[in-house]
């Protein structure tokens, strides 16, 4: 799995502005596009580290990334990219439609969500650490150790539709 590293930048507020709009204009966040671009820098500077330098800067030409070329998944995921219009990279193309998708059916992940910790003596939200923390198959400590984190997301939060919005993790919240 890549590890990430989170931090902040300060940029004028011009800066800031013009990077919302480009980022909207190609459909993605400003997030995703500043990682973006912070990634197509250090790729230049060091192209001994980071060999895939790509030829331009992120516009609507869609890029497939780790799926090989020329294969019928890579044709099928630009095909979506582009129909889709407006998007950065196969990664925003994927989390746009995971959101729509958890968005469609958030009735039945709750009800998934709420038989689960009805099942293992949870509260819900504990069942949503553990579900989204670790890995099934649970054992009994993974139970007691769901029970004893911090609420990540409430139910309540849950049913508005607030899953898998980028938030800082508990107790780091500014």
């Amino acid at each position: 799995m890549l590890k990430m590293a989170k931090f902040s930048i300060n940029v004028p507020d011009e800066y800031a502005e013009a990077l919302t709009e480009w980022a909207e204009s190609l459909g993605d966040n400003r997030g995703s596009l500043v990682s973006h671009l912070l990634r197509l820098c250090c790729e230049s500077q060091y192209p001994d580290r980071f060999p895939r330098v790509p030829g331009s800067l992120p516009s609507a030409q869609v890029t497939t990334g780790i799926v090989p070329p020329n294969t019928l998944l890579s044709q099928q995921l630009t095909l979506a990219s582009n129909l889709e219009g407006r998007v950065t990279s196969i990664q925003a193309l994927a989390v746009k439609n995971l959101r729509e998708y958890f968005e469609k059916f958030t009735s039945r992940y709750h009800t998934a969500i709420t038989s689960f910790a009805n099942t293992n003596g949870l509260t819900f939200e504990a069942a949503y650490v553990l579900l989204t923390q670790r890995s099934y198959p649970y054992s009994a400590e993974d139970i007691e150790w769901a029970k004893s984190q911090p609420t990540i997301l409430t139910e309540s939060q849950f049913l508005a539709g607030q899953m898998g919005q980028d938030r800082p993790p508990p107790g780091l919240e500014s």
